[in-house]
């Protein structure tokens, strides 16, 4: 089994709406069989994981996977359950998982489980495939540095390092209680590494760490790290603090004990988690010993009176009490027969405490600091207390060396309230810890409270469970909204234009907009990132920004394959159309695979969002079935807003009848229709993309006919369906469809002129742009074109072949590529497609090959082309040169025919592009001239 590739989906997919860990694996090597081919296998494995007796699998009962090995399953499969089983026995509760076949024939698989730690999900399906190679004998993957001959112990190994992995990188309960706190306040959340938190959407985006946040100055946050500068500041406030002093030698430490004349506390002056803390040192020598503890943690050492009461810590929020604990220190009771030693083993066996702060408690350490701690209270580890002797191990009351806290919140003074609230907002911190001692926090009296520190990123593990993560969360959003408005649009066709245009739309109402696309990442129209930008990196990216204040982002299938959504929920989904394209890659074979797919696009719409699709187009409709039959189960259903270019359209009487809303094409007219009521929004001549450069078949110009390509119209209407459920009113709706024209639109339906001179006179050559990349796309632009609106047939008098609509008055000449993900037959679509429009066609192959061999693309479209007949053909290196002989044919033509006396026809030259800067760059060096208006 070789493992081709490990990756995380960290949002919404098509396994789940949960992240999930996913292993591409090749199984080909263990041969054409199932698991009743290697009972050896299931018989180790059962033997060293017994626990894969309890996994139901798809049977629902306990022994169910059992019974899939009995019968017959696939390496990948067992790979899913060995992952999850190792996940069980390092502590992780994971029961998702899915093996999903991506190339059957070539036995290529996905692998997918779910994950409470990423890494640890990716340990385990990484050191699950090495074992499974193991155990049929295969070579153990490089990936795996264990080598134990022993299965248990290998086992064993394996379940340490997934713990190794979890202690590593798992968050630890502060910051798990804040991210569940943002699920439960629908605050969009991301994690990154070390507890840093991305919370809230675009410009209402908030930073965290663990309890810490954006809002709390550098400043305050160094003033509390250093305990004698806050001593200080404290103190000019007028607020109870210890006497105490710096020092930097034994010397001064000892003078300074002298000079108190009763216990004191040492500890570092930066310092954190209570290292190097001891308190109620009584006499020199315990002085020296802490001294020189305390100076490994940090070379200032403050040495302080020590305070006799209780320990407490005051969480605050904004200057107003969040939480109060009482803090006790590191302890055992004796049983009369145990060692110190022994009594901190058995209490560190208690599965609440972890070894550092992954757990609620943290266990009880035994080193230096420990051990002097203890020789000051006449404790060694040897030594057995009696039965129920209490033996502090660690002086300092903190979490971090093994204390435990109480909660109290109920019970403190408003006095302490005050006086806490002062000290944070002396300092500047939003939200703090302020550990204070006193006889009894129910009874306020300045005359024995002490102030000891104001810790900046209080930890929050000694105040829960509570409401406190709620409070924190919400103090980063006064405004109670965390979320900026979020676009989706996909489909196969069309979707690059609704983005841009509904972002433009967002744009003149005000916002700045952020925008993802197929030619790269904008903000506020800036564009910040080139490229194809899809996918769901780019969709945080734009969800990051500190100035966008509304996301459109175009969502591809290959995106949401690859990597799943950038974000959780979106406020509009659109869905332009689906057909068949790019299908047989990422084990989306047929259309219905397809669909399932786009469909998480618009199940990922939040309660009170819209998803818009397209009445006209067959796939879109059963995206909405789709879409019911999951808000079903979640007793949800997301409204749907309709488009179609034909009022008559059933579907859309149908969802009127009963209320729904639709955006409609009524005598040339966009209209808003609900129910039985419509408002009328403007005519198709009065939008900008109605006036752009649509040529017709017979040749007359768009102002007189009022007619448009169909696929335009839907773009069209799509974005109006997308505005409209956004709330924008009529007035930004009329803005948006007359000021978005081609200029917003680069590389769809682009055209331009390129001026020939014949006879002394200028005659232009015209040069149109788009990006069709499959066969639906190509024919909805030839249709546009005018030539293949009744396709060629053979004239009646002569049997020659003739192109209707194009006449005398105008020729035609292709540049057209295909991607190389496409099917073959589908590529040969594309050429027959072309062959039947364009006189002459110049083939040129992407520079992404994607996975084909140089040349195999090229000579299926041009077995396309040929199947049609009579049209000039010849494949190019690259699209630049294309491009340069289509125009130098054209010219050529337009010279001879004014040579011969004629006024020669029009030539028009298509160019379906790869990249559209070198497309660009070609005709500029043409001096092309962009037209804006239609051609005349």
């Amino acid at each position: 089994m070789y493992l081709k590739n490990l990756s995380l989906l960290e949002g919404p997919n098509i396994y789940s709406y949960s992240g999930v860990a996913r292993a591409t694996v090749d199984i080909s090597a263990w041969g054409q069989g199932d698991s009743r081919s290697w009972p050896e296998v299931t018989e180790r494995l059962l033997k060293c994981l017994p626990g894969l007796g309890e996994h139901r699998c798809s049977r629902g009962q306990r022994g169910g996977f059992v019974e899939r090995m009995e019968e017959g399953t696939l390496a990948g499969h067992i790979l899913e359950h060995v992952a999850l089983e190792l996940l069980g026995l390092a502590g992780q509760d994971v029961g998702f998982g899915k093996t999903r076949a991506v190339d059957g024939p070539r036995r290529i698989y996905d692998v997918v489980i779910g994950y409470e730690c990423r890494e640890a999900a990716l340990i385990a399906l990484q050191e699950g495939c090495a074992l499974l190679n193991r155990f049929k004998g295969a070579e153990v993957s490089e990936v795996s540095i264990l080598n134990c001959h022993l299965d248990e112990v290998y086992v064993s190994q394996i379940v340490k390092r997934i713990e190794q992995g979890i202690e590593r990188f798992v968050p630890g309960p502060s910051t798990q209680h804040v991210l569940e706190c943002c699920r439960q306040m629908n605050v969009p959340v991301r994690l990154y590494q070390n507890s840093l938190m991305r919370l809230g959407y675009g410009c209402r985006g908030r930073w965290m760490r663990a309890s810490m946040s954006e809002r709390d100055s550098c400043v305050g946050t160094e003033l509390a790290q250093n305990k004698e500068l806050t001593r200080r500041i404290l103190r000019e406030s007028g607020l109870p603090v210890p006497v105490g002093t710096v020092v930097r030698s034994e010397t001064a430490a000892r003078e300074f004990f002298r000079k108190m004349g009763r216990p004191v506390v040492i500890k570092p002056c930066l310092g954190n988690q209570g290292r190097g803390v001891f308190i109620g040192l009584t006499d020199e020598a315990q002085v020296v010993g802490a001294f020189r503890l305390a100076a490994a943690v940090n070379r200032y050492v403050l040495v302080e009176e020590f305070v006799e009461g209780r320990h407490y810590r005051l969480l605050m929020i904004d200057g107003v009490l969040a939480a109060a604990a009482r803090k006790e220190s590191a302890k055992v009771v004796g049983d009369g027969c145990s060692t110190v030693a022994q009594l901190v083993e058995a209490c560190n066996g208690d599965p609440a405490r972890g070894s550092g702060h992954e757990k609620m408690l943290t266990a009880m350490k035994l080193g230096q600091a420990e051990i002097f701690d203890l020789a000051c209270r006449g404790w060694s580890l040897e030594r057995v207390p009696e039965k129920g002797c209490e033996v502090v191990v660690c002086s300092g009351a903190n979490l971090s060396t093994g204390g435990t806290a109480q909660d109290v919140t109920d019970l403190v003074h408003e006095g302490y309230r005050r006086m806490a609230g002062d000290a944070v907002r002396r300092l500047g911190l939003s939200v703090a810890g302020v550990d204070m001692v006193m006889p009894d926090i129910c009874e306020f009296d300045t005359e024995k409270v002490k102030i000891l520190e104001v810790n900046a990123a209080p930890g929050l593990r000694m105040h829960l469970p509570s409401g406190l993560g709620q409070r924190l969360v919400g103090s980063l959003f006064p405004e109670g909204q965390a979320r900026i408005p979020v676009v989706a649009v996909t489909g196969s066709n069309g979707k690059s234009t609704v983005a841009r245009m509904v972002a433009q739309g967002l744009a003149l109402s005000g916002c700045v907009v952020g925008l993802t696309c197929s030619d790269g990442v904008y903000v506020d129209g800036e564009k910040i990132l080139d490229g194809d930008r899809t996918g769901p990196e780019s969709a945080r990216c734009v969800l990051a920004h500190p100035r966008v204040e509304a996301a459109v982002l175009e969502t591809a299938r290959g995106g949401i394959l690859r990597g799943g959504l950038g974000y959780d929920w979106a406020d509009v989904a659109v869905v332009t159309n689906v057909t068949g394209d790019h299908l047989g890659e990422y084990g989306v074979e047929t259309l219905a695979d397809l669909l399932r797919v786009k469909a998480l696009v618009a199940e990922r719409v939040s309660e009170s969002g819209y998803v818009v699709l397209n009445a006209d187009d067959e796939g879109a409709r059963k995206v909405a079935e789709c879409v019911r039959t999951v808000r079903t189960v979640r007793t949800v259903r997301t409204p749907v807003i309709y488009f179609s270019r034909d009022s008559d359209n059933r579907w859309i009487r149908r969802h009127l009848s009963v209320g729904g809303k639709g955006v409609l094409l009524l005598h040339n007219k966009i209209v808003l229709a609900q129910g039985n009521e419509m408002q009328y929004v403007c005519g198709m001549e009065e939008t900008a993309m109605g006036r752009g450069p649509w040529i017709l078949a017979n040749g007359q110009s768009i102002k007189d006919t009022v007619q448009m390509p169909g696929y335009v119209v839907e773009n069209m209407l799509a974005a109006v369906g997308a505005a409209w459920a956004l709330g924008q009113p009529r007035s930004s709706i009329i803005r948006m469809l007359r000021e978005f024209s081609g200029i917003h639109n680069p590389g769809r339906w682009e055209a331009y002129s390129v001026d020939v001179i014949i006879q002394g006179e200028s005659k232009p050559l015209r040069v149109i742009l788009d990006y069709a990349h499959n066969p639906a796309a190509l024919r909805a632009v030839t249709e546009a074109l005018g030539g293949a609106e009744t396709g060629r047939k053979p004239d009646d008098a002569s049997g020659d072949h003739v192109r209707w609509g194009v006449g005398n008055s105008r020729r035609w000449i292709g540049c057209i590529g295909m991607p190389g993900n496409r099917k073959d037959e589908d590529i040969v679509d594309f050429g027959r497609i072309a062959g039947e429009m364009f006189e002459s066609v110049y083939i040129k192959e992407d520079e992404d090959l994607r996975g084909r061999r140089p040349g195999e693309v090229a000579n299926l479209m041009k077995q396309g082309v040929a199947s049609v007949g009579g049209s000039r053909v010849q494949i190019m290196s690259s699209e630049v040169d294309a491009l340069q002989a289509a125009l130098q044919e054209a010219h050529g033509c337009m010279r001879k025919n004014g040579d011969d006396g004629d006024d020669g026809d029009d030539y028009t030259v298509l160019i379906c592009y790869e990249q559209l800067g070198h497309v660009h760059e070609c005709l500029r060096g043409y001096n092309a001239r962009r037209c804006e208006g239609e051609f005349a």
